[in-house]
């Protein structure tokens, strides 16, 4: 896995037997080989990014009887970041995932790096998860952007949402009906 810094990323936790059922969660910590490069933040949940370098992120029982698989994590110190599409057009309710291609200060390209996304202008228009992921909310342009506590791509992607298409005598904008 690759993170820019100042990052967060939710990590999520099963615990399963040695058949491979899910058991019951017993308390927990998580604990990082590195605590410069990265910490999970047990407030929120989340992994924090700090400085670049490597670092193993697991999670262990209270009593220390189970230690999850290590997670290998690397922070890259990042040069440049480029948005891999330069618009896009979405309907009403429909999502897409948008790309990076991240330079490292070695020239080093690499692709699908945790980033932090934002909408840099209208805010009503779309929202983006934590992964790129675009929502189309309601018709308008607006601007999505990545990037970590060093480096911002700019340009962003620029985001058209235009009106849903339903079927039927009465066009939709996209959102299923649901019906109690």
């Amino acid at each position: 896995e690759l993170a820019g810094g100042g990052v967060g990323i939710q990590p999520t936790i099963e615990l399963r037997d040695a058949a491979g059922q899910r058991v019951r969660l017993t308390p927990y910590r998580w604990c990082s080989s590195d605590w410069n490069v990265a910490i999970v933040d047990e407030d929120f949940f989340q992994v924090r990014t700090f400085s670049p370098g490597k670092t193993e992120i697991w999670a262990e029982t209270l009593d220390n009887k189970l230690v999850s698989n290590k997670i290998c994590l690397t922070v890259l110190d990042i040069k440049n970041i480029q948005m891999k599409e330069e618009c896009i057009e979405l309907s009403t309710g429909e999502f897409r995932a948008l790309g990076t291609v991240v330079e490292d200060r070695d020239g080093e390209k690499h692709e699908g790096v945790y980033l932090v996304w934002t909408v840099t202008d209208n805010k009503d228009i779309v929202r983006v998860g934590a992964a790129g992921v675009v929502w189309a909310q309601v018709p308008g342009v607006t601007e999505v952007t990545a990037g970590d506590d060093r480096a911002l791509a700019s340009p962003g992607t620029k985001v058209k949402v235009i009106e849903g298409v339903g079927a039927g005598k009465k066009k939709g904008k996209g959102y299923p009906r649901i019906l109690l």
